[in-house]
């Protein structure tokens, strides 16, 4: 968050925060695999896939960030993603 807050500055613009509703349902899905009970080994599963999920959805955050940083050739986001990487 920090590197994208410096982005926004650096551009000008003000920050706005907004919750992201898919990593809430994510996080949200989780938790009720944890409510759920059961044997270890299949809650040990299901939190292995909603980790897995969260994981795949911040892939496609950074990569759509990346598709935009290409396509606009905005300096300060190259500087910012060189050093995410």
């Amino acid at each position: 968050m920090e590197r994208l807050e410096e982005v926004f500055e650096e551009l000008g613009e003000k920050t706005k925060g907004k919750t992201c509703q898919a990593m809430k349902g994510l996080i949200e899905e989780g938790s009720e695999v944890l409510k759920a009970g059961g044997e270890d080994s299949v809650i040990d599963a299901g939190i292995i896939v909603a980790a897995q999920k969260v994981e795949a959805q911040c892939f496609a955050v950074f990569s759509s960030r990346l598709i935009c940083r290409n396509n606009f050739r905005i300096p300060q986001l190259h500087n910012q993603f060189q050093r995410s990487q």
